[in-house]
């Protein structure tokens, strides 16, 4: 499919949860500032966890007030899309029925389970899944009518079933489809957790088709190479980085009245812990922290800021780690992240993209190491203060008290990591041109050569001397490398 001169082309970008805005809406708004592109955005509920607001959400305003993006949920547009909701949600049943039944012994050799209803309706259900998605669904068709993209945008994800009808009539249309990062790779490695340590885990296959797009935007080396063992080729995806961390979108969104917080200060030094899921925890060294940072709040003004996701939940499950009588307050989203971030002037984290923000904001980082058996790639790169025990923790809360401290890294850390691990391998002022470049070679027909290629990306952290973990090493596909 071939640009037409002077013609504006239409980029159509689908969002299902919060992540997805965080990530997308930086893209947006930059090809609304190029010109000559109109961008439409569709909300699909999957997984929400009740966390995205189409009227509401202050990034989704911006976008329609700005630049007139349209926001619409796609139900308004192909009303039988409730019909693939139920179809997942009896899938999900199935599946749920199944692991809950306990092993009842062998036959031959074979799993006796296998032979009772639910599991032989839920192994063949797939098959009425695909008759669905690929042939009956009218939702490609309809969205196709309203919008006929140029470009079509979804998020990261190995397969996108309910999108299936809409990506399928792309590929038969010749139009470009690109998957965009819907959140941040930041584990040293491409395992998240010990009890991932499988490469075969990644690549196993299920029975409905995966994603297929032209190109990925991956953020880092460790990305790319977990992306491959789910399905992609190394020569489907290009380094761009991540838009959402770039500092001309975070120069736009603190100077919006929403990117204020409305806490008031106490006149003390302001230190705001971005919590992470207590189930992700090391409990009782999270407990052990609170302690710590109890004998401090009377010198420090210090926040909990949970996590986006189950905010709810979240309040609770500290709330009742703390004293009665607490001096730490606890806030959700009531209080945007970034903001608490422009806000304070230390931050602590255990695990989160989110310390990216301070990072860009020039912000004193705080790694609670101790509190999870994760290795972040901060910590691999010593970027932050890396915390080892609740010693540690007190030690420095004193220095910050007493007005001492001062950081173990320096600005030229701060840029060599945020480069190899958050933009792709390109300086941040890049990243964002680099977006559009990629979206221009896609909807002319071009080849799609914007950013980096895996190659460059591996020359380019031998050159920086940045160690890959060994694990990660075993896994690449040399010939030369």
């Amino acid at each position: 499919m071939m640009a037409v001169e002077g013609k504006r082309q239409k980029a159509l970008f689908f969002i299902h949860n919060y992540n997805d805005i965080d990530h997308l809406t930086p893209v947006v708004d930059t090809l609304m500032r190029q010109g000559g592109w109109d961008c439409s955005l569709v909300f699909y509920p999957a997984h929400t966890l009740g966390s995205v607001r189409l009227a509401e959400d202050w990034r989704l305003c911006y976008l329609r007030d700005t630049w007139g993006v349209t926001v619409e949920q796609i139900d308004t547009i192909d009303p039988a899309f409730s019909w693939s909701l139920k179809l997942l949600d009896l899938r999900n049943a199935l599946t749920g029925w199944c692991d809950k039944t306990p092993f009842l012994g062998r036959l031959f050799g074979r799993d006796v389970r296998g032979l009772l209803p639910w599991f032989l309706l839920w192994r063949y259900f797939d098959s009425v899944l695909n008759l669905w998605f690929k042939h009956l669904s009218p939702t490609g068709r309809r969205l196709w009518a309203r919008y006929a993209p140029d470009v079509v945008v979804i998020d990261w994800g190995r397969t996108h079933l309910l999108l299936h009808p809409l990506l399928a009539l792309a590929r038969k249309k010749g139009v470009r489809v690109l998957q965009l990062p819907h959140g941040a790779w930041t584990y040293e490695g491409i395992f998240s957790h010990e009890s991932q340590f499988d490469p075969a885990k990644l690549s196993k296959k299920g029975r409905t088709p995966d994603t297929d797009p032209d190109v990925m935007v991956v953020d880092n080396l460790y990305k790319a190479v977990r992306t491959k063992y789910q399905g992609l080729r190394f020569d489907q995806m290009r380094f761009l980085g991540l838009a959402r961390f770039t500092p001309q979108w975070l120069k736009t969104v603190t100077s919006m009245s929403r990117a204020q917080v409305k806490l008031a200060g106490t006149g003390k030094p302001r230190l705001v812990w971005f919590t992470t899921w207590l189930m992700a925890c090391d409990r009782q060294a999270v407990i052990d922290t609170l302690a710590a940072l109890e004998r401090y709040a009377d010198r420090l003004d210090i926040i909990l800021k949970v996590h986006t996701r189950n905010p709810a939940h979240e309040v609770n499950d500290y709330g009742r780690l703390l004293p009665a009588d607490t001096r730490i307050r606890i806030v959700a989203n009531e209080e945007d992240s970034l903001a608490m971030t422009a806000w304070c002037d230390y931050v602590l984290i255990t695990q989160s993209s989110i310390v990216y923000d301070a990072f860009v904001l020039r912000k004193p980082v705080i790694s609670l190491q101790y509190t999870h058996n994760f290795t972040c790639m901060w910590d691999a790169d010593g970027v932050g203060e890396g915390i080892s025990s609740t010693v540690d923790i007190e030690k420095l809360l004193a220095k910050i008290a007493d007005g001492d401290y001062v950081s173990s890294y320096s600005e030229v850390d701060i840029q060599r990591y945020l480069r190899l691990a958050v933009y792709g391998g390109l300086d941040g002022e890049q990243v964002l041109s680099t977006y559009c470049e990629l979206f221009d070679q896609a909807a002319a027909g071009r080849p799609l050569s914007a950013g980096l290629t895996f190659e460059q990306t591996i020359d380019l952290w031998k050159n920086e001397h940045r160690v890959i973990a060994p694990a990660v090493r075993d896994l690449l596909d040399p010939p030369s490398h």
